[in-house]
């Protein structure tokens, strides 16, 4: 409805690929939309048919009259940010869900260290986070992602991702020691 305005906050919430559409043929229209508005083409109906129609994708994406009811879809571009956390939240949800289907099957067929598959776990939920782009801009999204790429970088190190104590089982058991934690090791004698 509003191409020259709405194109630049959607892009950085949706990506140019548009992967965050589950409709695959709303990914297709977002990719053209996207390309032509890149290029300095005009972005309307009659431009993203004709873009489609050239890349033989016209009626894969339900032809001149699925085009033609998705403007009247959206009332009005002023709720464009409610659209963009929908859209968002529901990428993210999908995620998630794909994320979590894999982590059930994976430790039946995991070969090796469990630590190692249980971090690689840990990093991919982290990644999830890190990847979305978060309705708080610079809150804890910035926090979540410096986290993030501290498990991964650990991870790929095979180290803590804390501060190391000494004691290798330790690091391996609690991932070291973090900043304003307080970790208390408790020993139980066994008599005989």
């Amino acid at each position: 409805l509003d191409p020259q305005q709405c194109i630049p906050e959607c892009l950085p919430r949706v990506k140019s690929d548009g992967e965050a559409f589950y409709d695959l043929r709303h990914q297709t229209i977002w990719r053209t939309i996207v390309k032509l508005w890149q290029a300095g083409t005009m972005v309307d109906i009659i431009t993203v048919q004709q873009s489609l129609k050239d890349a033989s994708m016209l009626e894969e994406c339900g032809g001149i009259s699925y085009l033609a009811v998705l403007p009247d879809a959206t009332p009005s571009p002023a709720n464009l940010k409610s659209y963009l956390d929908i859209v968002s939240d529901k990428h993210l949800l999908r995620k998630t869900i794909h994320v979590c289907s894999d982590l059930v099957v994976r430790p039946r067929n995991h070969e090796g260290e469990v630590s190692d598959m249980i971090g690689a776990a840990e990093c991919e939920i982290m990644g999830i986070r890190r990847d979305n782009n978060s309705k708080d801009e610079g809150g804890n999204s910035v926090i979540i992602e410096r986290l993030g790429s501290k498990y991964d970088e650990a991870m790929q190190k095979k180290r803590p991702v804390g501060l190391r104590t000494g004691f290798a089982d330790l690091d391996r058991l609690i991932g070291g020691m973090m900043r304003k934690q307080s970790i208390v090791i408790r020993s139980e004698e066994h008599t005989s």
